[in-house]
């Protein structure tokens, strides 16, 4: 029998452990060693323990209905190659021009982390992804680099403290309201366990330095 690995769960390898993170409860986690191992045999298409395998359905890691999963295996993002706040094209615009328009998406963004599970919010940027689509506007990368640093001059002008996840969000948003395409990546590292995210259009990271960006290991990409 093939199973598949639920929709809401994603992992990735760090640093030789296989790291899960659950949309549905917000929550990072690593499997036992024997079920580690028989996931690992079903990703490789191999033969694994009836126990450690019912156990995996049961715990709702695993299904075997193809509609409700996807193949399991390893997240798959793009290497970041450069950092647009680092060496991006140069935006000549006012950082004063935007600065509203950042500190409203900024408190916007935090406010519905606090009020709606995680899973719901990256549904609503889903949403926001496809109406960007249909605005059928093709940036060219220094377009879209452009506006990244023109949100992070408006953004070092707002007294609130960065925050990787509301600020990377907002930045998404500002970019995709002008029909330029970006993906938000979740990563983790670990000893010590840490997450971390950031804005990415192909290879080129959007609000992050790139050697803190190459630290981390994505485990899902919106």
């Amino acid at each position: 029998m093939t199973y598949y690995l639920p929709k809401h769960l994603s992992f990735c390898d760090c640093g030789g452990r296989l790291v899960f993170l659950d949309l549905l409860r917000d929550r990072y986690f690593q499997l036992s060693p024997s079920l580690g191992a028989a996931l690992g045999a079903l990703m490789e298409d191999r033969a694994a323990p009836t126990p450690e395998v019912a156990d995996l359905l049961r715990r709702g890691l695993i299904v075997n209905d193809p509609a409700l999963g996807q193949p399991i295996a390893p997240v798959e993002a793009t290497r970041p190659a450069r950092s647009a706040i680092e060496y991006g094209a140069p935006n000549s615009e006012s950082a004063w021009r935007n600065a509203p328009e950042v500190a409203w998406r900024l408190a916007r963004t935090s406010a519905q982390l606090r009020a709606k599970p995680f899973c719901a919010v990256l549904e609503d940027v889903r949403k926001a992804r496809e109406k960007s689509r249909r605005l059928r506007r093709d940036l060219d990368i220094q377009s879209i680099e452009r506006l990244a640093v023109a949100f992070h001059r408006a953004q070092r002008l707002i007294p609130i403290k960065p925050v990787c996840l509301p600020e990377s969000l907002a930045l998404l948003r500002f970019l995709l309201s002008r029909g330029a395409l970006a993906d938000l990546v979740i990563a983790v590292s670990g000893s010590p366990f840490q997450a971390h995210c950031w804005v990415q259009a192909h290879d080129t990271l959007l609000n992050n330095p790139l050697d803190h960006a190459l630290s981390f290991a994505p485990i899902r990409v919106v």
